[in-house]
């Protein structure tokens, strides 16, 4: 899981671009989860590349065995800073799993 929050503040155009690349693995539901956080919008990345400018909470779980690297990119204006937070984070290396935050 991860949340993105786009927060006033200056500097130039920023896109992110998150890879992973993952095998299939059972995703824990931790207690704190939502409850802790402020509420906002939940999103479930169901495409192999995802680009979006929405602030909410982003799922993305890997389809299985499959090698493919995927990404998402979040976007926003000049004077927006993004704020990414992990909530939960499974990428097992020993089978080849990636994570890469540019």
């Amino acid at each position: 899981d991860l949340n993105f929050r786009p927060n006033m503040s200056s500097g130039a155009l920023l896109l992110l671009f998150l890879v992973a690349t993952t095998t299939a693995a059972s995703l824990k539901k931790t207690d704190g989860g939502l409850s802790r956080m402020k509420r906002t919008a939940n999103h479930v990345i169901k495409d192999c590349i995802h680009m979006t400018s929405e602030e909410g909470h982003y799922f993305y779980k890997s389809a299985g065995e499959d090698a493919s690297v995927c990404g998402i990119y979040f976007v926003t204006a000049p004077n927006m800073l993004v704020q990414v937070h992990f909530d939960y984070l499974d990428v097992p290396c020993g089978t080849g799993g990636l994570l890469a935050f540019v």
